[in-house]
């Protein structure tokens, strides 16, 4: 239940949930906080807080490269994306079954074209878009193992209502299933998922995105974009 991220190449934000400080009563981290190069980790600043009855606080940042196709599969542009969110979360542990979520959360995505083909001249040099709103989130986990599981399932769904400074309200639903069965020295897993956000985003911004391992691998990573996803 602890976690990090990177915010450059030199700090890193994280949430340390060790000791009765540090966590909330459901055992996550109660604080963000940000540790830069050469500092130990007691003098990390704490940037956001919640209380011990909350359900946990988070933050992220996220830097990448991605490519803009048309319906051919030529490349039209490659760009440079920023995604950062911060939130909070309340919520209820479900016995062991998993648990129930209610949360604010602020997030924010640009993307710069760094190359762009002569057959797109109006593509923006930037875009970028901001959302704050809420979610709930219902998360039923009977998987043995997070990563690599052998056995159980995994069911979430989740909506979110709020502003987009790009398009006014939005709404979005998400959900996915996930079942494991081992017979031997063979496991079997079944995935599937359905998304849908009801406001278009510039393409470099997107909504969902497929494409790449395990994810049409027939297509290139992130080569197919829309506002409604099915898949399995």
């Amino acid at each position: 239940k602890c976690w990090a991220a990177f915010e450059d190449a030199d700090t890193i934000l994280f949430g340390h949930a060790q000791g009765a400080a540090h966590t909330t009563s459901s055992g996550y981290a109660r604080d963000v906080r940000r540790l830069r190069r050469g500092q130990a980790l007691a003098e990390a600043q704490v940037i956001y807080a919640v209380g011990a009855e909350d359900m946990v606080a988070y933050a992220g940042i996220e830097r990448r490269y991605g490519t803009l196709y048309n319906e051919r599969g030529d490349e039209l542009a490659r760009y440079k994306r920023n995604d950062s969110r911060i939130g909070l979360d309340l919520g209820q542990p479900w016995g062991r079954f998993g648990e129930v979520r209610l949360g604010l959360t602020s997030q924010r995505v640009s993307a710069e074209p760094s190359l762009v083909s002569a057959d797109v001249p109006g593509l923006p040099k930037k875009v970028h878009s901001t959302d704050v709103g809420a979610r709930l989130a219902v998360v039923v986990d009977q998987l043995d193992y997070a990563n690599f599981p052998t056995r159980g399932y995994r069911l979430v769904g989740q909506m979110s209502l709020g502003e987009r400074s790009t398009a006014g309200r939005f709404q979005q639903l998400e959900t996915s299933a996930m079942g494991v069965q081992t017979f031997g020295a063979h496991s079997f897993s079944l995935f599937g998922a359905l998304r849908g956000a009801s406001q278009r985003e510039p393409q470099a911004i997107g909504g969902y995105a497929l494409g790449g391992f395990h994810q049409l691998s027939g297509y290139r990573d992130g080569q197919l974009l829309g506002n409604y996803v099915a898949f399995s």
